[in-house]
């Protein structure tokens, strides 16, 4: 259980507030209460060895989360007197940095996932070839139940208030819960990865997954049922000429569940159709010196395009899936000893992500939101050698502009963050610990974390202040 914190939005959807306040609690009202997660898992599984080379393994188990939702909602600002009127957008924050407060509350937002599957892998050669093969079948059922949440406004603050506004909460109560999506997923699959000779391994299979798909609207009433069969394909070849050094290719394919359309759009609730994605990726791992790891990737995803779209509907805007979503990039990392008391782990990441073929040109042609083009770390441990049992931390990160609109107009600034540490190892009483003591963003810089998007609404979220942490573990 922990408060929900509201996220800042653009003013007037077009600039980025300049005097955002990381402690500031936005929207906080007194009779808010926490946001609660109630989750249990559960699985059992069976191994069954046939002989040295064949093996059946079943497997099953449940997810059950029962999420309690309760928030003093900073959102938007159909209510303030800038926006009021229309003149200004009302699902952003008004241009003066006025914001509504709505009375948020979805209890018994319940979602259970039960899933099972059997496998048989085996190996065994045919002619020059070796085969390590995967065959099996598994099944998928996830629902959603809510209850018709209390979303309502009880008065308008401003970013720049010093102390919080407080308003009286409503008095309407949720209603009785309603499912509102029922999924089954079940699939056939197989898999061989087959050995040609010493230096070369080709990986070949897939499976074939058929869908149901129901949504149902708050109320009750059916949305959409949809029905989906498709085989999803993977393949991928590795080369390994000597042990410190492989290289590879893949393609593969799978399905990911649809987004639900956010209640300011003409479709409010409704939950899209599963969204198909494809991956290409190559790349080459080598283990230096026999102490440094190094990795490089260069990968292509393409899946469809969900967004709001701007059309001329009474909510001014619909939710739906056209075109798509297109990411490449390329990957490198290194991580390892530099010296006997030395190690370091670095990382850069450049990512073009684009969205085509959504008919709104504006939304196109430019990096999609929260996806910044270049993202870069770097964390280094010191042994020290006078002091073994000590070690100096550092890190850095850095990420590049992040598109916080839908039509790149507006870009959060780029950042640099440095964090540092001690490390110290000891025993006590035969029993090895580990106090670590870290500050995160050493310089206290304020910067945008994220600029993204949650249930269609874009949302900007300021990275932590300066946070020091300190832990102790011991081996028992």
């Amino acid at each position: 259980a922990q408060r929900s914190a509201s996220g800042y939005q653009l003013l007037g959807g077009k600039y980025l507030p300049s005097q955002a306040d990381v402690t500031r609690m936005l929207g906080y009202q007194p009779w808010q209460q926490p946001v609660s997660i109630h989750a249990a898992n559960s699985s059992a599984r069976l191994n069954h060895a046939f002989s040295d080379d064949w093996q059946l393994r079943l497997a099953a188990g449940r997810s059950r989360s029962v999420i309690d939702d309760n928030v003093a909602f900073a959102y938007g600002c159909f209510y303030a007197a800038e926006c009021a009127d229309g003149s200004n957008p009302g699902n952003y924050f008004a241009p003066n940095g006025d914001y509504d407060i709505y009375d948020y509350r979805s209890p018994d937002d319940t979602r259970v996932g039960d899933h099972a599957r059997a496998t048989l892998d085996g190996r065994f050669d045919t002619g020059t070839l070796s085969h390590e093969l995967s065959i099996g079948i598994g099944s998928f059922h996830r629902t959603i139940t809510r209850s018709p949440y209390v979303y309502d406004y009880v008065g308008t603050a401003n970013i720049n208030d010093n102390a919080p506004r407080y308003f009286a909460p409503s008095p309407n109560q949720p209603g009785n819960p309603v499912r509102r999506f029922d999924s089954w997923q079940r699939s056939v699959f197989a898999m061989d990865r087959m050995h040609l000779g010493e230096h070369w391994q080709l990986i070949a299979g897939g499976s074939l997954v058929r869908m149901n798909e129901r949504a149902w609207s708050s109320s009750g009433k059916l949305k959409r049922s949809s029905r989906l069969e498709k085989l999803l394909p993977q393949a991928a070849v590795l080369w390994q000429p000597i042990a410190a050094f492989t290289a590879y290719a893949s393609y593969s394919e799978g399905l990911s569940l649809g987004m639900e359309a956010p209640f300011w759009t003409s479709n409010d609730g409704e939950f899209l159709a599963p969204r198909l994605s494809r991956q290409l990726e190559s790349g080459v791992k080598y283990r230096w010196n026999d102490s440094i790891d190094l990795n490089a990737a260069v990968f292509r995803i393409h899946q469809p395009y969900q967004f709001a779209q701007p059309d001329a509907s009474s909510a001014g805007f619909t939710f739906l899936q056209r075109g798509e979503e297109v990411h490449s990039g390329v990957e490198l990392s290194a991580n390892g000893q530099l010296s006997a008391n030395l190690s370091a782990i670095a990382s850069v990441s450049l990512i073009q992500a684009r969205a085509h073929n959504t008919g709104t040109p504006s939304y196109e042609g430019h990096q999609v939101v929260n996806v910044p083009r270049l993202r870069s770390s770097l964390h280094l441990d010191y042994q020290l050698p006078s002091l073994p049992t000590l070690s100096l931390q550092g890190g850095w990160r850095y990420a590049s502009s992040n598109v916080a609109t839908a039509d790149g107009s507006v870009r959060a600034d780029a950042y640099h963050i440095f964090d540092a540490g001690l490390r110290y190892r000891g025993n006590w009483q035969q029993r090895s610990f580990v106090v670590q003591l870290g500050v995160d963003n050493l310089f206290n810089r304020f910067y945008w974390r994220d600029t993204g998007s949650s249930g269609g609404d874009n949302y900007l979220f300021p990275g932590a202040p300066r946070l020091a942490r300190l832990s102790v573990s011991v081996a028992l």
